[in-house]
């Protein structure tokens, strides 16, 4: 066998048993428990998962990717107001909105789940109305103080009783709103308003620790924005400007996958990066180039799903990303 000290120069530590693969990346060390030398890599991924039963796009989502739950978007005529339910390898169908809508914000979790806003396709004017799932059925709740669409405040915006909505397209149809506000599970408030008028990023973390990546504030940005629960700050910049994209995490491990960034060609973009707490790094690139699709919320960057989008489209795509040990040979 190679000697690993004699053409390296350094000491390589002696475990009976391996480390944490996911806090020794990159690392060697050698087992004297099974007399190898090993490494940790992470390895990451986009694969396919289940198509939704029915394709949309401007659609909305909530959950994990074994857990999850896409509601609304749009097909052209009539909008849709099925909502369905992910497993991690299929979507079932599950009781409709009451309220049919495409563009809308979300959060929580595929049995305690919220849909907020969105445009009911009548003269582009957004409603106010919220919805809550309970894993059965929606139920209306208390409108939001300021009507609005393509807001922020999802996909992994909080809880059912505790989320917030960020900017947005508010009336008259088509002005950008910079207003914050946050929801206990029965009232919206008002926050601190958001930097600038801002749509069609994403909210990812929770209503006191959030994380408001990328967006629209007239073009596409770059820029990140950190949440409080009562200011915000500035954020790390992701490398590639984007809108209407799929993302989930918080501030100290987030993904951005997938959206548009208008001018380029094509402007449906396959990129993903992935944030560790201080700066963003390219990731394995998806299968397919869309933006408006269904995306999880958990609140981590290693196993989520984007689900649908331009097109319209039904087909599904997860990520995954595991540390895993590899023995290190010779060859």
């Amino acid at each position: 066998m190679t000697d690993y000290k004699t053409i390296r120069g350094k000491k390589v530590k002696t475990f009976t048993s391996d480390p944490p693969a996911t806090v020794t990346e990159g690392q060697v060390w050698y087992n004297s428990g099974d007399t190898n030398f090993k490494s940790s890599v992470i390895v990451s991924a986009w694969a396919s998962g289940g198509n939704l039963n029915t394709a949309r796009k401007s659609t909305q989502g909530c959950g994990t990717l074994t857990a999850g739950l896409c509601f609304g978007g749009n097909t052209g005529a009539p909008l849709k107001n099925e909502s369905e339910e992910y497993d991690g390898s299929s979507w079932t169908e599950g009781n409709n909105l009451n309220t049919a809508r495409y563009e809308a914000g979300g959060a929580g979790t595929q049995t305690a789940g919220l849909c907020v806003g969105g445009s009911p396709g009548s003269n582009e004017t957004p409603p106010g109305n919220v919805e809550e799932y309970d894993g059965t059925s929606w139920s209306e709740q208390n409108d939001l103080s300021t009507h609005r669409m393509s807001q922020g405040g999802c996909p992994s915006s909080g809880t059912q009783t505790a989320a917030i909505a960020v900017g947005g397209y508010s009336n008259p149809p088509g002005a950008r709103v910079n207003n914050t506000e946050n929801y206990d599970g029965t009232n919206w408030t008002n926050g601190t308003a958001f930097p600038s008028v801002i749509s069609s990023g994403i909210m990812a973390g929770t209503q006191t620790a959030g994380f408001y990546i990328s967006g629209n504030n007239g073009s596409s940005i770059t820029s990140t924005a950190n949440y409080d629960g009562s200011s915000w700050t500035t954020g790390s910049a992701v490398n590639t400007a984007r809108q209407e994209n799929g993302g989930q995490g918080s501030q100290t491990q987030a993904i951005i996958n997938h959206g548009k960034s208008p001018g380029a060609s094509p402007d449906a973009l396959v990129s993903t990066e992935l944030y560790d707490g201080s700066s963003w790094a390219a990731a394995a690139n998806s299968a397919t180039p869309r933006n408006g699709g269904a995306s999880s919320g958990a609140l981590n960057n290693t196993a989520s799903f984007y689900a649908g989008g331009t097109g319209p489209i039904a087909t599904t795509e997860e990520w995954s990303s595991a540390a895993t040990v590899k023995v290190i040979t010779d060859s």
